[in-house]
Order: structure tokens, then sequence, then C-alpha cells
């Protein structure tokens, strides 16, 4: 080992440079499936959804630098939704149902959820939109990680919140 004295440093850079490889998630996997005819909480399983509307979004999400964006995109459907608990009752339009699928990406590991028991009875009168917070993750070969909170309301609407860092475009398809 004396007449290659770097080759050990060489070869630990090599097999470590190899250990931070990733898969980028193929386009069309789906990160996000989530609807509010699952199980849900108790006063929301007695309430009545109506005819539900669809709308399609595309979601971009470009990690600051020079990485790469990841396009994603977003199934939404909305419906009047009727729920009468044991002190109110409140006629509403929610997000009935989210899917989120990767269409473009080079290099990212891709991951989300909506999170049902947060989603949002609105603080304003009915006929007020009720909100549900969608979260996706990303993770890049380096360990590099970002995110980003979508808000999607029962009116249609998709907004974000998240790392001041990465842009998040939204468009209707």
């Amino acid at each position: 080992m004396r007449r290659f004295p770097y080759l050990l440093p060489l070869l630990l850079t090599a097999l470590s440079a190899g250990c931070n490889k990733v898969t980028p998630t193929p386009a069309g996997t789906s990160v996000i499936t989530w609807d509010v005819e699952k199980p849900r909480k108790e006063d929301f399983a007695k309430a009545k959804i109506g005819e539900r509307t669809k709308k399609k979004f595309l979601v971009l999400m470009r990690p600051p630098g020079d990485a790469p964006a990841i396009e994603f995109s977003l199934d939404l459907e909305v419906a009047p939704f009727d729920l009468v608990t044991r002190t109110e009752a409140h006629y509403l339009k929610i997000p009935a149902s989210v899917s989120v699928e990767v269409a473009k990406n080079d290099r990212w590991v891709a991951t989300g959820k909506c999170d049902a028991e947060g989603a949002a009875m609105p603080t304003a009168p009915p006929p007020a939109p009720l909100t549900l917070s969608c979260s996706i993750a990303l993770t890049g070969a380096k360990q590099e990680a970002y995110g980003t909170f979508l808000v999607i309301k029962g009116d249609g609407t998709v907004s974000f919140n998240g790392n001041y860092d990465t842009t998040v475009l939204i468009s209707e398809k």
C-alpha cells in the first residue's frame, strides 16, 4: 500500500459517490391520492357530498441554483358539502378529491401527502370554502431536500406556501 498512498482515499471517494445515487421518481407515478370519501373524522363522516366538478393544474417546482425543475399534474375535484354537527350546520364547497402525479422529472425522489385531519373549517361565514393542505417533498442524490405545501380550497383554487428558496408555479390546464 505504500507504493500507492493516494489509492485508498480515491477508492473510498469513488465508493461513497456511488452511495449517493438515487432513482428519480418516474413520470406517471402518483405521489398524492386523497379523497374525502375515505375514512375521516366522525363529523365529516355524516356529511352529504354533492356532484363533483373536475379541474386540472400543472405544478412546477424549481429548487434554487442550477437544480432541474420537476413537473406535477394535479387533478382536483370540488363539491358542495352539507355538514350538520351537534351544534351547527355548514353548507360549503370542499376539495373532494386530490391526485398529484409526476409529469416530468430527471433528478428528484418525490413524495407527498394531504393532511386530512388538518382540513380546516372556514373562518369566514358560509359559503366560504374548506381548505386542505397537501405537502410535496423532494430529495436529491446529495441529500438536498426541498418542499412546499399546496393550499387547496373548495372553490377550486390552488396556491402554495413553502420554502422561500423553491419556486412553485401553478397553472390551470
